[in-house]
Order: structure tokens, then C-alpha cells, then sequence
């Protein structure tokens, strides 16, 4: 994945992990933070990322991070995993990342498309412009305006896709970006990054069988990796949703969260996400917890994250952030910078 691994890297010694980028077309490296953004002496600086505010790279220095503390905050397993280190390669840390959702309108063929291509991907690239100068660590981009979402998803939605995506990529060059398409669309979504430089995809039903708001869907890691190995896309991560939200789970109600996470874990997932019920409902603290004892790769929190209650989640490895920051907290409305703002604002005290 293109990070140089060495021994030590995660704490003590001269080892260092630099954290650039290789895009899909030629292999540039896109190094991120004007000092090439590499954690050296210690392996890693607590709070040792940059930070886009009003277009600026700052580079932040805080505490030392060790071995052991690594190990802790990635996760209580998350340790020197070639999943925890594709993970701070992509992030610069591997703890309480915050990314925020660009919500792109309805796409060209559902129902409630009504907007031209062009518009739907110049909005698309404000949103993002506005979490990039808000000071979000990274981004997801998903076409959650597709509704009613279907399995069967047409080559309009992945093409439209792959245009929204790469427009992000141009507005937000150095900030880690990642993709989800609704419903189950893991393998376009991983065409999508790798056409336009992403760096990891959000999957669903990746282990286990699950009854959905579209239907039963099935198991798709061994499909899906295979996929991602056949189209040359290792160095794009796999983040799974585990016991999905807006789905009925009484086909496995005998597999427990933690089991569906190690489930995830064998089946080679790059980590696993925890979500509440429905988006915008907090997952549970403890399966949090849980999770974190079972696995060794990063954990991630998917809905309900606010800044009433983001403390509680703030040892998970990354936090998704979408309903939040809308107008009323309601996920069809736009993003309001001054939310993103007092988000991150407390999220960073929390991190210290």
C-alpha cells in the first residue's frame, strides 16, 4: 500500500511511516502536509495530521504516541496490523478520524432525480469544499438521494458516480476520500476509487446474511476482494458495516456484534463500521467496546455521532458524520459549516 512499514514504526526508534498517496493514473504520489507528512522520531504525533482550513495544510504536532498507546487507541487489538498501518497511512493517525458524508443528489434514472449532471456534481464539490474548510479529516461521498435503492445498480449511477468523485478528488486533493453506493454497489464502488483516486470504499453486507429495506442480501467478501485484486485496487481499503442499520438481523441473531467482527476481521476486511438502527441513531457504547476487544483492525463509528455525544466515541479509530452537520441535524438538508465547525473544535480537545 505503497507505506514504508518498517519495524518500530509504531513506536520508539528512528523508523518513520510516510503518508502519501498513489493516485490511480500514474502512480503520483500525492504527499499530504508540507512536510511530506511524515511521523517521525516516536512513530507517531498525537494529533499528527493536517488540518484543511480555508484550503491551508497545518501541520500539527501534539503528544508522542508510543507502541502502547498506539495499540490503545487504535482499538484495543488495532496494533501494527497491515490493516491499522493502511489505516494511518491514509489518515495520519490512527484514532478519533473524523469524516464527514457529501450527500450528491439524486443521480440520473431514480425517481427523484431533477437536477442536470453538471449541477449535481458542482454541488457536490461545494459540500465538500465546505467540510475541507471546516477542517474535516476525511470524506465519504454516497448517493444517499437514490431513494427508492435497489441492488440492481445501472451503469448511469457508477458513470455519474465516477464523475462526482473525481470533481471531489480535484476540490479536495489531499484529503482522504472514500465512496459508498446505495445499495450494496461495493464492487462500483470500488471502480469509482480506483477511476478517481479514492482511498477506500464504505461496503455493505460484507459477511452474514441480512434481510434489507431492498431485499435479502448476501455475503459478498470473497466476490468483492477477488474483485478488488482483479482490478488492481489493493491499495483502496474496505471499511464493512457490521449488523447493518435499516435492517432486520433475525437471520444471524445468534452471531453476536463482536462475532460478526471477527467474522469481518478473517474475511480480510480493512475495518469494521457500528451503527444505531437507522441513520442518525447512535450505536451502542458498548458494542464499541466489544468490538474493539475482538479485532485488530481499526473500528469505526457509522450514524448517530454528535457533538453532544461524541465523546463517547471518541477512542473509536474514525467517526462518520453525516446528519449532524445538516441544517436541523436531517440528512436532506445542507451542510452548515458553522456545525462541522464546533464539531471539530470539540472533537480535537477530546483527542488530546
Amino acid at each position: 500500500m505503497g507505506a514504508a512499514c518498517q519495524p518500530g514504526a509504531w513506536g520508539g526508534g528512528v523508523a518513520s511511516v510516510r503518508l502519501g498517496r498513489t493516485s490511480s493514473g500514474g502512480g503520483v504520489a500525492r504527499a499530504r502536509g508540507a512536510h511530506n507528512s511524515t511521523l517521525q522520531g516516536r512513530g507517531l504525533y498525537h494529533g499528527g495530521r493536517d488540518l484543511y482550513h480555508g484550503g491551508r495544510d497545518l501541520y500539527h504536532r501534539g503528544r508522542g504516541l508510543g507502541r502502547k498507546q498506539a495499540e490503545t487507541h487504535g482499538g484495543v487489538g488495532c496494533q501494527q496490523t497491515q490493516s491499522a498501518m493502511a489505516f494511518l497511512q491514509v489518515f495520519g493517525r490512527v484514532r478519533s478520524i473524523v469524516i464527514g458524508m457529501v450527500h450528491m443528489k439524486a443521480l440520473p434514472g431514480t425517481p427523484g432525480c431533477r437536477l442536470p449532471v453538471a449541477q449535481i456534481v458542482e454541488e457536490a464539490c461545494q459540500e465538500a469544499e465546505i467540510y475541507k474548510n471546516a477542517g474535516v479529516d476525511g470524506l465519504i461521498v454516497e448517493n444517499m438521494h437514490d431513494i427508492p435503492y435497489t441492488l440492481h445498480i445501472g451503469p448511469e449511477i457508477t458513470a455519474v458516480m465516477t464523475k462526482v468523485c473525481s470533481a471531489v478528488r480535484q476540490t479536495c486533493p489531499r484529503l482522504p476520500l472514500g465512496v459508498q453506493i446505495l445499495s450494496c454497489g461495493n464492487k462500483q464502488a470500488l471502480a469509482v476509487a480506483l477511476a478517481a483516486g479514492l482511498d477506500f470504499i464504505r461496503a455493505e453486507g460484507f459477511v452474514f446474511s441480512h434481510v434489507a429495506d431492498e431485499g435479502i442480501v448476501n455475503a459478498c467478501a470473497g466476490e468483492l476482494l477477488r474483485y478488488r485484486k482483479l482490478i488492481g485496487a489493493d491499495h483502496i481499503q474496505i471499511f464493512a458495516d457490521i449488523k447493518k442499520k435499516h435492517s432486520s438481523h433475525s437471520l444471524t441473531a445468534d452471531v453476536s456484534v463482536s462475532e460478526t467482527a471477527k467474522a469481518a476481521e478473517f474475511f480480510l476486511a480493512d475495518g469494521v463500521i457500528l451503527t444505531g438502527v437507522s441513520t442518525g441513531e447512535e450505536a451502542d457504547p458498548r458494542d464499541l467496546q466489544e468490538v474493539q476487544r475482538s479485532v485488530k483492525i481499526p473500528v469505526l463509528i457509522g450514524s448517530g455521532v454528535t457533538l453532544d455525544n461524541v465523546e463517547k466515541y471518541i477512542e473509536a479509530n474514525a467517526l462518520i458524520v453525516g446528519s449532524h452537520f445538516k441544517k436541523d441535524g436531517y440528512w436532506k438538508n445542507d451542510v452548515v459549516s458553522d456545525k462541522v465547525i464546533s464539531f471539530m473544535d470539540q472533537a480535537r480537545k477530546l483527542r488530546l
